[in-house]
C-alpha cells in the first residue's frame, strides 16, 4: 500500500473514531442515556460515519476516472 492510501485510511480511522467517541461522550454524559445505549449509538454513527466516507470516496474515485486519471495509478 502506498504512502498516500496509508494516510488517508488512518485520517479516516480518525475521524471516524472522533466521532463515535464524540457521540458517545454526548448522549452519555451530557444527554444522560444509559451507558450501553450511548455505546450502541455511538457504534450506529461509526457505521454512518463510515458508510458516508467510503460513498465520498467512491464519487471521488469516479471523478478522478472521469477526468482521464488513473486511480490505481500512483502519482
Amino acid at each position: 500500500m502506498e504512502k498516500r492510501a496509508r494516510l488517508s485510511l488512518a485520517v479516516t480511522a480518525a475521524v471516524a473514531v472522533v466521532c463515535a467517541t464524540g457521540w458517545l461522550v454526548l448522549a452519555w454524559l451530557v444527554r444522560g442515556e444509559p451507558f450501553g445505549d450511548a455505546v450502541n449509538e455511538a457504534f450506529g454513527v461509526l457505521f454512518g460515519v463510515l458508510i458516508l466516507l467510503s460513498v465520498i470516496g467512491a464519487l471521488r474515485a469516479r471523478s478522478r476516472a472521469n477526468s482521464g486519471e488513473d486511480p490505481e495509478k500512483p502519482s
